[in-house]
């Protein structure tokens, strides 16, 4: 294996990891704290029956994309996963700081509650190139072979 092909399959690893263990977190916070979570849905902007409907999905759609980055041959479909979650999350935080709702809602658990909401949206951006790399390393690597 060249150089070049050692490298990127270390980066994707390391990406791969990344993202794993976001999911794997915020899935855990929401599940272990699910009242808690119920809540912060039942304060966000959304119809009643949409937010009961993310209280199963939204840990169970982060922990499907954790499982698929830890296989290589699912890994492009959780890095496609994980880059559609965050381009939902960070839209949803954008429309927050554009002043598009009402209100301003209050939803993340764990670490990024103490997070502002621009601090929120820079984490989301990180972690959405995160996603895209990983996404365009993996593809290219089984178009190509690099």
């Amino acid at each position: 294996m060249n150089k070049l092909k050692k490298k990127g399959a270390w980066v994707v690893e390391v990406l791969a990891c990344l993202l794993v263990f976001l999911w794997v977190y915020t899935a855990v916070s929401k599940l272990a704290n699910a009242e808690e979570f119920r809540a912060q849905l039942a304060n966000q902007v959304f119809k009643k029956g949409f937010t009961t409907v993310l209280f199963y999905l939204l840990p169970t759609v982060e922990l499907m994309a954790a499982v698929l980055l830890c296989w290589r041959s699912f890994r492009l479909l959780g890095f496609g996963l994980s880059l559609l979650l965050m381009l939902t999350f960070t839209g949803y935080v954008g429309l927050i700081l554009i002043g598009f709702f009402p209100r301003v809602p209050c939803s993340c658990g764990g670490v990024l509650q103490v997070l502002g909401w621009k601090a929120h949206f820079v984490f989301n951006l990180f972690f959405t190139a995160v996603a895209a790399i990983g996404y365009i390393l993996t593809n290219r690597e089984r178009r190509w072979g690099v």
